[in-house]
């Protein structure tokens, strides 16, 4: 996938990939999603493709993919200028780039993140019970509190009245 011509990567968070030929797809967005479209129902004509993009764009997604092959060749100039105006990311899929292949990658890549996630959780977990059963309880998990948010934790050790 590449952006198309005029248009650049984006470093939004795409929230899902979703693959739709519907003319209006969007009571089946959530925002954010990537969604790719082979173009099998894209408008023919300027004032059509606004009104596509506009839409999608109302619903939030975060940028469209265009899959080139059999429905479409070329990212067609009416797509291109509704994306550019409504400032929404047309990225391209050529021919031998399935869509099973970007949804996958997206969700692998969903996936180790979100172990890694896990995985930090429960490591910041450890070092916080492992720091409140130490000999200096306070010093200790504040500093294994501020190693699990990055950032500076002060605390007082002095007793409130």
């Amino acid at each position: 996938m590449r952006p198309a011509s005029g248009f650049t990567a984006i470093d939004d968070e795409v929230s899902a990939v979703h693959v739709s030929e519907l003319q209006d797809p969007t009571a089946y967005l959530s925002g954010g999603e990537l969604l790719l479209t082979t173009g099998l129902a894209l408008p023919d004509n300027e004032i059509a493709c606004e009104r596509y993009v506009s839409r999608l764009r109302a619903a939030g997604i975060t940028a469209l993919g265009l899959g080139l092959g059999p429905s479409v060749s070329a990212v067609p100039e009416a797509l291109t200028v509704a994306c550019a105006r409504h400032s929404l990311c047309l990225l391209v899929v050529p021919p031998e780039a399935a869509f099973l292949t970007v949804t996958k990658a997206y969700w692998m890549a969903r996936s180790r993140s979100t172990q890694q996630e896990l995985t930090d959780a429960i490591t910041a977990h450890r070092s916080l019970v492992d720091a409140m059963v130490s000999r200096d309880p306070v010093g200790e998990t504040l500093k294994a509190l501020s190693r699990a948010i990055g950032a500076w934790v002060a605390g007082s050790t002095q007793p409130s009245a």
